[in-house]
């Protein structure tokens, strides 16, 4: 199971495009 959780530091749209896309690219990795 997987729980994510969210972060004060990701409240901006700009950190929240950037988190979804690293957060795809460790998901890809794993894979």
């Amino acid at each position: 199971k997987i729980s994510l959780t969210p972060h004060i530091g990701a409240a901006t749209l700009e950190a929240q495009d950037r988190i979804g896309t690293e957060l795809a690219a460790h998901i890809n990795a794993l894979a």
